[in-house]
């Protein structure tokens, strides 16, 4: 049941968000 797994939905938004944010910085 990873599929509906709440931490993996969360970890998936931030992996994006942090080379977004390191790239901006």
């Amino acid at each position: 049941m990873p599929h509906t797994d709440p931490a993996r939905r969360t970890r998936a938004p931030q992996r994006k968000r942090t080379p977004l944010g390191r790239r901006r910085g």
